[in-house]
């Protein structure tokens, strides 16, 4: 499922309104940053793509996981971030992520990019999985830094996760960005 979602970025979307488009360019190639940042170039996109790692938060019966991604448009430098979240349960209704907060309490850009459920009989629930985006200010990304940054992501129906990111993985994000842009 993380290669659909990373394919999802082909149209170059904007981070604040991020919702996974579909299908990747045959024309994309990708490397990978010694901190682990994978950069990935396709030509029909004005946007180069920056992944980070896969982390994991087990937490009250979740299993969440999430990683960093970042857009650096080719034209004017500009650098956007967000932390793509899918988060997997059994239940009998939809968890309803609806926003999230940064440090301080800070409110962050929700933005929703996915739900999806497998038929099953059972009364108990069904294997159910959304996913969300989290628009991370670049400006609050650089002054975390080697601190990491922390995000807390909550539901219309009162569950919260915590999704702490390492200061490791704040910088190996930041430095991948920052380096001199790949050629399509």
């Amino acid at each position: 499922m993380r290669a659909r979602i990373l394919q999802a970025v082909a149209g170059g979307a904007v981070l604040a309104t991020a919702a996974c488009a579909g299908g990747g360019s045959v024309s994309s190639r990708a490397n990978v940053s010694p901190g682990g940042v994978e950069t990935r170039v396709d030509a029909a996109s004005p946007n180069v793509q920056y992944v980070g790692r896969e982390q994991r938060v087990t937490e009250n019966g979740q299993n969440t996981s999430y990683f960093l991604r970042s857009f650096r448009n080719r034209t004017t430098g500009a650098v956007s971030h967000q932390l793509y979240v899918t988060d997997r349960y059994r239940a009998r209704e939809y968890r309803n992520w609806s926003r999230a907060t940064g440090p301080g309490n800070t409110t962050l850009q929700y933005v929703a990019i996915s739900r999806d459920v497998e038929q099953c009989p059972d009364a108990a629930g069904c294997p159910r999985v959304e996913a969300f985006g989290v628009t991370l200010p670049h400006a609050a990304l650089t002054r975390a830094g080697a601190s990491g940054y922390t995000v807390r992501a909550y539901s219309r129906g009162g569950a919260s996760v915590t999704l702490p990111i390492a200061g490791a993985a704040v910088q190996a994000q930041l430095e991948a960005t920052a380096r001199p842009l790949p050629t399509p």
